[in-house]
């Protein structure tokens, strides 16, 4: 039972909290409260081929169950 005023997060850790990873935890338990994706090159999203750029876009999928979700962005 979350006692009032905390909150757990569900921190980025590369190549762990995949969506794959996000869901099943969110789905199992009742923490954490937030979530984010790892860090996704946005210069990659913009610039890449579109087969670099759909890899990178997998990395920023969620489910509904995973909400309140946090995308992070790098440079």
């Amino acid at each position: 039972m979350r006692e009032k005023g905390n909150i757990l997060v569900l921190a980025p850790m590369a190549d762990v909290t995949d969506p794959a990873f996000r869901y099943l935890i969110s789905k199992n338990s009742d923490i954490p409260h937030v979530t984010y994706t790892e860090f996704v090159s946005a210069d990659g999203i913009c610039l890449a081929p579109e087969i670099g750029r759909k890899k990178l876009m997998k990395d920023l999928e969620y489910s509904e169950i995973e909400r309140p979700i946090v995308a992070q962005f790098f440079s």
